[in-house]
């Protein structure tokens, strides 16, 4: 729903920039659309202000409205509008084992998952992988660390594993605590689906694939207190040996439950048309 979305947005404002009185004139298009105009729309809705545009949040409504306004002021005539909804209720339990980076890289050699036991278990992840004291430089560079597109190199691992599910951690070395702060707005994207109704949501989920969950550090400094290890310091001594150093955590058990609430709301796709000059007698 929200491609679609952008596709109009974008199909809108091309519309829109190209005033409807010169479908009655011969004159070049190039003389109408400037770069200046084509910047002054794409700045505002691309801007942090609207902050994504997400589905069902404010920003979205700003932005419709702002397109809206903009087709009236060159005299579009409205098209149609148009409608959608609501992830499922899950509770799980089970031991949990401290896992690294989660990767296994056969050509250097590394993988930490050797030594320890995975099936039915929770795997804690870092996300990343090792990298310099200063967290700038990868030791690894397969691949844009950084990125968190990185996470799909370690899923087919992951689920290999057998794992019940995996809890991904903001390495120390980040910088940061939680996905939301270098992802603004990828929370709420993870922590939700949306779909029309009457239609199944469209899930990624492969056989024997874990649940995988995002927490704040804080959740996994409280799970290794008592392992004589902070995550930091496991972080360091990975770094620094390219060892793995993964346990399991004694005496550590937890237990998720997700409530989901489901939720109607109405996203409007705007479409406007401009009316031919072309008269016809029949």
């Amino acid at each position: 729903m929200k491609i679609n979305i952008n596709r109009l947005i974008i199909i809108a404002l091309l519309i829109a920039i190209i005033n409807p009185l010169s479908a009655h004139k011969n004159i070049s298009y190039a003389d109408v659309i400037t770069s200046d105009d084509l910047e002054s729309y794409i700045s505002f809705l691309a801007s942090p202000l609207l902050k994504g545009r997400l589905n069902g949040a404010p920003e979205l409504e700003v932005a419709q409205q702002y397109i809206v306004s903009q087709a009236k002021l060159m005299g579009l005539k409205p098209v149609y509008q148009l409608v959608p909804s609501g992830p499922s209720d899950f509770t799980f339990d089970g031991e949990v084992v401290f896992a690294g980076y989660g990767l296994k890289l056969d050509k250097h050699g590394y993988n930490d998952f050797e030594d320890i036991e995975t099936e039915g278990k929770i795997l804690l992840v870092m996300n990343r992988a090792p990298s310099t004291e200063d967290g700038e430089k990868f030791l690894f560079e397969e691949t844009r660390w950084s990125s968190f597109m990185s996470i799909q190199v370690k899923l087919p691992f992951l689920i290999f594993s057998r794992a019940k599910a995996v809890i991904f951690v903001m390495d120390p070395k980040s910088g940061f605590s939680s996905l939301e702060e270098p992802n603004p707005g990828y929370a709420s994207v993870l922590n939700s689906t949306q779909t029309l109704k009457g239609e199944e949501p469209g899930i990624f989920d492969l056989p024997g694939m874990p649940k995988v969950i995002f927490v704040h550090r804080s959740v996994a400094d409280e799970l290794l207190k008592g392992s004589g290890y902070t995550l930091e310091e496991l972080q360091n001594k990975i770094d620094t040996s390219l060892k793995p150093q993964s346990f399991e955590l004694k005496d550590k058990k937890i237990m998720f439950t997700e409530k989901v609430k489901n939720e109607d709301i109405k996203l409007n796709n705007i479409a406007a048309c401009v009316e031919g000059s072309d008269h016809y007698n029949f």
